[in-house]
């Protein structure tokens, strides 16, 4: 990924929730910079009350200056750290991402109340099948959606990156964490990606006010999980908003 501009800038790359990091790590390959792939796992979950102590957990391990991309709710981790620790930021970028998961009576574009309560309480029946229910959740819809439950099988057979205490609490802070004001008003650089075909987060997301300093755009034939075709597209916006940042290479 040739990435004008960016010269040797660093890359954090935030998983999603119950889900490795290295999932998603391909829409990164070839970044001229390091890289470091971090999965939200029962260390950050079990040591940290909100998604905001888990962005202060990772800004002291990661002190930048950096680009920070976060996926599905690595993404509302990727925005804490750019509102706590706006230094540390240099760009940021989030990938089928979202400020508030749950519908609201002002929030139209979340899952719905009724959808989410069943989401936990299968969970709660039975933590490993509703985990590859969900996973398999994750490329409904594809554009190649055939080859994409072949390249999805290996991480089915990996399991769930938490145990239910983890995989609870986790479903909480998706339940009551709400960013939209964080992400109306930041001022760093900001990218945000949704799928076109997401099962998950809607891609009416992209409809939200923005500030002048971030964009959105819709990835077509992408569902919740980047694979296959929509990684170059994933890698094409990537690159043109790289180019795009004030200042040059850090």
């Amino acid at each position: 990924m040739p990435v004008a501009g960016a010269g040797e800038l660093p890359a954090i790359l935030l998983g999603g929730w119950a889900v490795e990091a290295t999932m998603v790590a391909p829409v990164l390959n070839d970044w001229p910079g390091p890289v470091t792939v971090v999965s939200l796992d029962e260390e950050l979950l079990l040591g940290c009350d909100s998604v905001s102590a888990v962005a202060d957990a990772l800004a002291r391990r990661y002190p930048g200056p950096g680009l920070w991309l976060g996926w599905s709710m690595g993404a509302q981790v990727a925005m804490a750290v750019a509102q706590q620790h706006p230094d540390q930021v240099r760009a940021l970028v989030t990938l089928a991402g979202f400020p508030c998961f749950v519908q609201t009576a002002d929030w139209p574009f979340g899952m719905e109340p009724a959808l989410f309560r069943q989401f936990v309480s299968d969970f709660a029946d039975n933590p490993a099948r509703a985990w590859q229910r969900f996973l398999r959740l994750q490329i409904r819809g594809d554009g190649q959606e055939s080859a994409a439950r072949a390249a999805l099988t290996p991480w089915l057979h990996r399991g769930s990156l938490l145990g239910p205490e983890a995989l609870h609490k986790g479903l909480t802070w998706l339940a009551h964490t709400d960013q939209r004001k964080l992400w109306r008003e930041v001022g760093i650089p900001a990218l945000h990606l949704f799928g076109e075909r997401d099962p998950v987060v809607s891609a009416r997301m992209a409809e939200m006010v923005l500030p002048p300093t971030a964009r959105a755009a819709v990835i077509s034939g992408m569902a919740h999980w980047p694979c296959l075709g929509s990684l170059d597209r994933v890698r094409t916006e990537l690159t043109d908003f790289v180019a795009t940042l004030p200042g040059g290479a850090v």
